[in-house]
């Protein structure tokens, strides 16, 4: 979301997302505590993060969340299943040390009836 805001040079989020809108056909944006959201085709999907008990370190939460997001999109999940699919993977990683998960990704998918 930083990021975005920082490309495009504002400090407004729905400014950003609508200039990112124009750039590119499909977009993921990572928002932290408050989820993510895609742009596709100029339509905006949101879902709410994955809850945490703890946040331990973020190394890595952008990776595992782009893993399970384009997983569901290779899949040919709606854009919402798709964004859930990559929540639950990034919230895995930033609840201990370390970037790689301590859990099989699939199994944790699958359990949120998700992608498997």
């Amino acid at each position: 979301m930083h990021e975005l805001k920082s490309l495009y040079q504002t400090d407004d989020l729905g400014e950003a997302v609508h200039e990112i809108a124009k750039d590119a056909e499909l977009a993921a944006i990572t928002m932290g505590a408050d989820g993510a959201m895609a742009v596709y085709n100029g339509e905006i999907t949101s879902v709410p993060a994955f809850p945490v008990d703890k946040v331990v370190d973020a190394t890595g939460a952008g990776d595992l969340f782009a893993s399970g997001f384009l997983l569901g999109m290779a899949r040919g999940q709606s854009m919402e299943s798709a964004l859930k699919t990559g929540c639950p993977a990034a919230s895995e990683v930033i609840s201990h040390i370390g970037a790689r998960p301590l859990v099989e990704l699939t199994g944790l998918a699958e359990a949120h009836g998700l992608a498997g």
